[in-house]
């Protein structure tokens, strides 16, 4: 019940105070889970099944007042891909406020880097990402860093350097590339 409240109170809050500040036309917004293993069974059930229901009803309500649209996209990995150059590696988001890309160098906000990672994936042209089970995401963007980087290829711009050494080396201690060996003898590392 009070719990409930809360939840309903503080949803209703901070998107209407989102609204009145910003009018967006656009709302982007994670495929959201709201578990954690930090909390009770009970409480789990309780966030996930109220929490997000209620949420998308509220998004949906602001849909047809204002005319908003809501985009709902796939957030693995958004906070540990370079919103530059598209590398993903855990080592990349030093804690919840630093982002620091292991390929290009990139540094910025961390929280700004995956909200820019979640607009990205709200495009037609990346909305294959938006059902795609986790694992596969994955694949997915190492593939096309790695199909970016290649020699010979046009790389996006911002990407210091295109292919070296260096970058081989960081793709070698990339964790994420133990699991997708095809992807690592693509680079020739």
């Amino acid at each position: 019940g009070r719990l409930r409240g809360f939840l309903k109170n503080e949803v209703n809050r901070l998107l209407n105070r989102l609204v009145a500040l910003h009018a967006p036309a656009v709302l982007v917004v994670e495929r959201l889970d709201l578990r954690s293993p930090e909390l009770s069974r009970r409480m789990n059930r309780l966030l996930s099944n109220f929490g997000r229901r209620y949420l998308k009803e509220k998004l949906a309500r602001l849909g047809e007042l204002y005319g908003i649209k809501v985009v709902e996209v796939n957030p693995a990995y958004s906070s540990q891909a370079c919103s530059r150059c598209g590398y993903v590696d855990p080592r990349n988001r030093r804690d919840t406020q630093t982002f620091v890309c292991q390929a290009c160098g990139h540094r910025g906000n961390a929280q700004v880097n995956a909200a820019r990672n979640l607009l990205r994936r709200s495009s037609p042209e990346e909305s294959v990402i938006t059902f795609t089970p986790k694992r596969e995401t994955l694949r997915l963007l190492l593939r096309r860093y790695a199909e970016r980087s290649r020699p010979g290829s046009r790389l996006r711009p911002g990407i210091p350097g295109g292919r070296s050494a260096a970058l081989e080396q960081v793709w070698g201690k990339n964790p994420y590339l133990k699991g997708f060996p095809d992807l690592l003898r693509t680079l020739g590392g």
